[in-house]
């Protein structure tokens, strides 16, 4: 019986050493499965496993002055992973590297001294097409890049890398079908149509731009490299929306267009500062909706009219600061006349009365005459009937009201009121009293 509880207890114990012996197998095996480590390949020789292309554990495997072709595998998938040449142990020359689970090259190009140098395409790992073409020097991007459509191949943009200024850099995008959609005109050229389209052959080209429909956008003209000429932009029907032209890169003048008429236009100074006239339309109509003049950048003055043709405000500034102001009621009566300050509110600006302002009847005579500072009522204000007389007169401090005369149809006094800071009457009298 003692033995039999013996080799009882004996056959658990070995029962368990071989599940844990099993169970440890099993997970060395998952870490060595799922750890993706590279071998390589140089003169016939294999390094030892982990040694990857751009780390120093390749340069310790290799000899330093090796000389010849290195080829790296993927463990897992026992695809190619890279392939490149080495001179004297520096790359140097032609390499691929490969995607690990299509095979498909997903670079290429050449190195000088361990760097990138010369064209670089890159590619999509999907389908094998060509994805981009980088150019380097001395391991620095430089010249042209082209990006391409990985689905139709074609063109998608091309632009000047390297260190040229900003503004001397060539960028050129496609439409899928190929047409350009945008373009911005450098010092460099990265495309012999560029040449034309940018008047770098000193005569001024012209280029059109198309949208993802297929349908012309924009017509541009350069010169030189630099904007020289029209620059219209198109709606959807083929009508013009606006018209700029452009002399020596600087902006000259500029036209609004709906539904195939003028709506406004302005006109620039040194590309920036807004001088000339300024002219919009009242929609579907060749009635001037207002008409403003620039100079330096600000406004000179400006009308507004009605749409019967008749000018409905005037306004003169100075500097955009303070304006004086005439406004016409639609039948050409003047109806306000006034000295106004320009104001801010945030990002927002109002003109507000500051200094005299008078307001008149239908029939031209004044009906009243204030006196403003900061857009309250300052000083006298005085009220007129429609024959002319005065018939009110009322004195003011920053807003508030301090007294008041009432006149007859005569011109005598009727009542005096005078007033405290909170509008509560401090004295009244009906005495005939001039002022």
């Amino acid at each position: 019986m003692m033995n039999f509880k013996k080799e009882l207890v004996l056959s658990i114990k070995i029962l368990v050493f071989i599940c844990v012996a099993s169970i440890s197998s099993q997970s060395i095996a998952r870490a060595v499965k799922n750890t993706e480590m590279d071998g390589c390949l140089y003169d016939g020789k294999r390094l030892s496993p982990g040694a990857m292309a751009d780390t120093d554990t390749l340069r310790q495997s290799v000899p330093d002055d090796f000389s010849g072709h290195v080829i790296c595998y993927h463990i897992r998938t026992k695809m190619k992973k890279k392939s490149f040449h080495l001179v004297a142990g520096m790359k140097t020359g032609g390499f691929q590297d490969y995607d690990a689970q299509t095979g498909n090259i997903a670079k290429e190009g050449e190195y000088k001294n361990d760097k990138y140098h010369g064209v670089i395409l890159q590619y999509d790992h999907r389908n094998g097409k060509l994805q981009r073409e980088l150019h380097y020097e001395n391991g620095q991007l430089s010249g042209v890049q082209r990006n391409y459509n990985s689905e139709t191949g074609l063109l998608q943009r091309v632009f000047w890398m390297g260190d040229a200024k900003s503004s001397e850099k060539t960028s050129i995008q496609f439409t899928k079908e190929g047409h350009p959609s945008s373009i911005k005109c450098g010092a460099y050229s990265v495309l012999p149509e560029d040449v034309i389209w940018c008047g770098r052959n000193g005569i001024r080209g012209q280029i059109s731009l198309y949208n993802s429909k297929g349908k012309i956008t924009k017509i541009k003209e350069y010169l030189n490299g630099q904007k020289d000429g029209r620059h219209v932009r198109l709606n959807d029907d083929g009508s013009v929306n606006r018209l700029t032209i452009y002399k020596q890169g600087s902006k000259i003048s500029s036209e609004l267009f709906e539904n195939g008429k003028l709506l406004n236009t302005f006109e620039f100074n040194n590309g920036k500062e807004q001088t000339g006239i300024a002219l919009s339309f009242f929609p579907n109509t060749k009635q001037k909706e207002s008409e403003t003049i620039w100079q330096k950048g600000y406004k000179q003055s400006e009308k507004l009219y009605f749409l019967n043709g008749h000018l409905k405000k005037e306004i003169t500034h100075n500097l955009n600061e303070t304006s004086n102001i005439r406004r016409y009621n639609d039948e050409g009566g003047l109806v306000l006349t006034g000295q106004y300050r320009k104001v801010f509110y945030g990002s927002r600006s109002y003109f507000t009365p500051d200094g005299t302002v008078i307001r008149y009847y239908h029939n031209g005579s004044i009906f009243e005459e204030s006196k403003y500072k900061d857009g309250s009522r300052h000083g006298g204000t005085s009220y007129f009937n429609e024959k002319g007389m005065l018939s009110r007169k009322e004195e003011y401090v920053e807003g508030v009201m301090m007294k008041s005369i009432d006149y007859s149809a005569k011109g005598n006094v009727i009542r005096t009121m005078e007033y405290y800071a909170d509008g509560s009457i401090k004295k009244e009298t009906g005495e005939e009293i001039e002022i």
